[in-house]
């Protein structure tokens, strides 16, 4: 949650100026172009209203009161809000007045669908009401600057949960912005440790887009190389198509930017602490108002609260070093001091490790067979339903190999088949019904390719008396944890 640093105020960066490629002075001409058209000035004055008219009919929140401030950003004060209270529900006059404002909007687009500004609250607006398609269609319908316009679509589509396609929007935007926009709008450092951020702002940026993995051997800026690796290693699941975690960062990067353009729930103007809390830890889902009590005669702050549950999905250093050695601790989620924090629209209910699961390898010539299994039955918060479920192995470039099917129980194994050699390997489970992911990440030795010995692979019961890999595999474990008084089963293969 982020809210007002006692009596502290700061100046943001005026807004109203839109998105564009063009110099200060065109920016500004543009903007008092748009001004004219008295439809979309009629919007500015309305969004404006409506920022103003939901600031003073904030409810009372009484979850933050004994909240402590975890981390100051510049005249915001954040804490992880995971364990509060929810919010309060937001006031039904509030709902009524953001579909007036809707209105108004949808007429100031079709009035001049190449206002940048019209365009982006627009979108910014449905997303708060939760209406996602119409968000996308919305965005489609966008005849301004070209990258701005298909940023949003990115976010649109990112909302929705398509994945590859809300990545494949990014790419382009990112190709058809300004080389310093390009940079600015790519940067990790807010979500890296203080101390690694230097070096990673000092790497060359050319402003080029980060290449597709399969032009990871093609020239590119440091910076870029750099952000390759960092992205798939941060990416939270690799049987997604397409990198949500990176969609999220630059979904961030469209919202704060329409933000800064017009009124916001705030009693302040907007800020670069505005930009880092968010660009951080997300955009609020709702917002409340507390106070320090009674005798306190500072006015009542506002509170974000930001989407829960979420999770640091930054890998540590180590992995980021080596991620074929780094430990199990390099992937932990639920950082206590996080630099940042995601909310997956897909795992509402919960992220977590998964504690029940079972990795074990098996030679076939030069090539190495990995077996995967995983156990959420008996985890009650993973309730009933099938899942999706996969094993990935990544080498020190990226995911190269993976396995996936839907549709699976909640106790099952899959194989995955690569050549020799030491991986990073992620068993990764998917409830698309409960709502809820899991993960394991660890690092996989190399296979010796004279082993005489497999790894043990445990059972539900024994294998029987001419047992194949593939035959066992509906019997296998999803644990390496045995029961008190249970049986088990154990397969492995000799090589001799």
């Amino acid at each position: 949650l982020a809210l007002p640093a006692g009596a502290a105020r700061g100046q943001g960066a005026p807004p109203g100026a839109p998105p564009s490629s063009a110099g200060p002075a065109a920016r500004d001409a543009a903007f008092v172009e748009r001004e004219a058209n008295p439809t979309v000035a009629a919007a500015r004055q309305a969004q404006r209203a409506f920022e103003r008219t939901r600031r003073n009919g904030l409810r009372f929140y009484n979850g933050g009161a004994e909240a402590r401030c975890e981390e100051r950003i510049g005249r915001l004060c954040y804490w992880n809000n995971n364990g509060d209270v929810p919010p309060p529900e937001e006031r039904s006059e509030v709902i009524t007045e953001r579909e007036d404002l809707l209105v108004l909007l949808a007429r100031a687009a079709a009035a001049d669908p190449a206002d940048d500004w019209t365009a982006g609250q627009r979108l910014r607006y449905l997303g708060e009401a939760r209406r996602h398609e119409e968000a996308a269609r919305a965005a489609d319908g966008c005849r301004g600057t070209l990258w701005w316009c298909t940023a949003l679509r990115g976010t649109a589509a990112h909302w929705l949960g398509r994945h590859a396609r809300a990545a494949a929007a990014f790419d382009s935007a990112l190709a058809l912005m300004p080389a310093a926009e390009r940079c600015a709008w790519r940067d990790v450092s807010l979500w890296l440790p203080l101390k690694d951020q230097g070096a990673y702002r000092a790497l060359a940026c050319d402003g080029g887009a980060i290449p597709a993995p399969a032009a990871a051997q093609a020239p590119a800026d440091a910076r870029g190389a750099w952000e390759r690796r960092f992205w798939w290693l941060a990416q939270p699941l690799w049987i997604l198509d397409g990198n949500d975690l990176r969609n999220e960062l630059l979904t961030r990067r469209t919202i704060t930017r329409i933000e800064s353009q017009g009124g916001i729930p705030y009693d302040f103007p907007w800020g670069d602490d505005m930009a880092e809390s968010e660009l951080r830890y997300g955009t609020p889902a709702a917002w409340s108002i507390t106070t320090g009590g009674a005798a306190d005669p500072r006015p009542p702050s506002v509170i974000g609260h930001e989407p829960t549950p979420s999770y640091d999905f930054v890998p540590r250093p180590a992995a980021l070093a080596d991620p074929l050695t780094a430990p199990a601790s390099a992937w932990v989620l639920k950082e206590p001091l996080a630099r940042m924090r995601y909310a997956p629209r897909y795992a509402t209910s919960g992220f977590d490790a998964l504690p029940h699961h079972q990795l074990a390898r098996f030679r076939r010539g030069d090539s190495l067979v990995v077996v995967g299994a995983w156990d959420v039955e008996r985890d009650r918060e993973w309730g009933s339903g099938a899942v999706t479920a996969g094993v990935g192995l990544a080498t020190a470039t990226g995911p190269a190999f993976l396995r996936k099917a839907d549709a699976l129980p909640r106790r099952g194994a899959v194989r995955v088949a690569a050549p020799l050699g030491a991986y990073l390997a992620s068993v990764e489970v998917l409830g698309p019904q409960q709502r809820r992911a899991g993960r394991a990440r660890e690092a996989i030795e190399a296979l010796a390719p004279g082993a005489q010995l497999s790894d043990l692979l445990l059972l539900r019961r024994g294998a029987g008396a001419a047992p194949t890999l593939d035959g066992v595999l509906p019997e296998v474990l999803g644990s390496t944890r045995i029961r008190a008084g249970g049986t088990m089963g154990l397969y492995w293969e000799s090589y001799l």
